[in-house]
């Protein structure tokens, strides 16, 4: 084994819990991207992303906690080439796991601590092939996307997440003063936005025909960041999308950022379009409900060409068997260790957690896409009788787990989300934009999914019953 031979030394584990943390202090607490109530308090009515402020407990219980607390221990005995072999171990299989599960051996698998840590780590290595860098992507993507692809001297670290990850075993220490506020997108990043002017999808014929006129008209392109399915629900042509870029561009790599589809659509589904690219990208905290993490499934020679960003010092942090590669692990271990610096490792206990996710959901996917549609339907057809709640949906495939609605006045979106956590307990849906989307997450593993959707209702009724509200029934 290549790090057999090298002189590793490990920054300290980061011994958080399994629960994550939060902080009363609601202004630092935004501030930091922490939790500002405790879980117990929050989780029983969370429509929100599964899994984004803590996992399942079948996906943290048994072998995740095992490999951490196996790992830990042998930390502390100075076992440090030991801990490596559990480490190593870990993400081989987890690595074989997921090119089965993608359908393609051949592949190689690439680890970091969230999604768009994975996108800038992609974009960082397709940037140190030289020459101007541009990208090209679509609106409903996040801020921490934007800026994996357009401020790649940070790390999306440095940008405050809803979340805080679990257990992180030898991850990076948490950044304490994040920047709240995205700077403006430099043109190097072109977005497409999914919507019109009035705030309705575009359809998909249009949605593919303005991509293809921006791929004609810009010069330059290098990496294409493709959309499965929008966080307001909506899925996109991704396998039609890449078709186009890959005929009109290409020069440049197309990658698919999956990270609200894996879980969410079928698996026959998430391979097709896997295999129209050069890459998928994907979470375990989302759809799936696992710990916080990212991965890409990327085709062979891809992990050769962003492992040149590892070459150059181009990494914000240099992680041990992040890369499949144990040329290009032994060169970041190496490289490390002449610098005199401590290695931080991928979190194996995290890997796990996906795994164990990612086979739930291949084996009971129908199970589950039922009770969400099921559910869906019963939902949609309350949230009509609301007149100032818009279900967003247009002529789009939408999935089947996600309610998307936009509202009248547009400001009365926030207001909603701010009076549903206010109550007690507090009902948690996710926002889309600052002003005028909101978004329910029907999540077929909550136990108290019927509780949750009846306590939504009643938060809804009891806000446009409101006097004081802007907005009526």
């Amino acid at each position: 084994m290549w790090y057999k031979e090298a002189r590793i030394a490990l920054n300290p584990p980061v011994k958080r819990s399994a629960v994550g943390t939060w902080i009363a202090d609601r202004e630092k607490a935004m501030r930091v991207g922490a939790r500002y109530r405790p879980w117990k308090e929050i989780a029983p009515f969370w429509l929100a992303n599964a899994g984004i402020t803590r996992p399942y407990p079948q996906f943290i219980l048994g072998k995740p906690m095992q490999v951490y607390g196996r790992m830990l221990r042998l930390y502390q005995k100075g076992d440090i080439p030991g801990l490596l072999d559990v480490q190593e171990e870990e993400l081989k299989n987890a690595r074989r796991f997921i090119k089965t599960a993608f359908g393609d051996e051949r592949a190689s698998v690439l680890f970091d601590s969230n999604g768009s840590c994975v996108i800038s780590t992609i974009a960082k290595g397709i940037r140190a092939g030289g020459g101007d860098f541009k990208a090209l992507t679509f609106t409903s993507q996040g801020r921490l996307v934007y800026s994996a692809l357009g401020f790649e001297a940070k790390s999306v670290s440095h940008f405050a997440q809803n979340f805080d990850q679990p257990i992180a075993l030898f991850d990076h220490d948490p950044v304490e003063n994040k920047l709240t506020a995205l700077p403006e997108l430099p043109p190097s990043v072109i977005v497409i936005d999914i919507f019109d002017k009035s705030g309705n999808y575009v359809s998909d014929e249009r949605l593919c025909g303005e991509l293809e006129m921006r791929l004609k008209a810009e010069r330059g392109l290098k990496m294409i960041l493709l959309l499965h399915v929008a966080r307001t629900g909506r899925v996109m042509p991704v396998g039609e999308m890449a078709q186009i870029a890959k005929a009109v561009c290409p020069q440049a790599s197309v990658f698919i950022d999956g990270c609200q589809a894996v879980g969410r659509l079928g698996f026959d589904e998430i391979r097709q379009a896997y295999a129209s690219s050069d890459g998928y990208v994907f979470v375990g905290h989302k759809a799936l409900g696992s710990m916080v993490c990212g991965a890409a499934v990327l085709k062979e020679g891809m992990e050769e060409r962003i492992g040149e960003a590892a070459r150059r010092n181009a990494l914000f942090y240099s992680r041990l068997f992040q890369f499949e590669s144990p040329l290009i692990n032994s060169e970041i271990a190496a490289r490390v260790a002449s610098a005199g610096k401590a290695a931080y490792l991928v979190s194996a206990p995290e890997i796990v957690s996906l795994v164990l996710a990612l086979e739930d959901s291949l084996a009971k996917f129908d199970f589950y896409a039922q009770i969400a549609r099921r559910k869906r339907d019963e939902l949609m057809a309350a949230l009509r009788r609301f007149r100032s709640l818009s279900i967003i949906n247009g002529n789009c495939r939408q999935i089947d787990d996600i309610i998307s609605f936009s509202t009248r006045p547009r400001g009365a979106a926030s207001q909603i989300k701010e009076h549903l956590q206010r109550l007690s307990p507090p009902v948690t849906i996710a926002p889309i934009s600052d002003n005028w989307v909101g978004r329910i997450a029907i999540d077929p593993k909550l136990p108290f999914l019927d509780e949750a959707l009846s306590a939504l209702l009643d938060g809804l009724r009891s806000f446009f019953s409101n006097p004081g509200a802007k907005a009526g029934r």
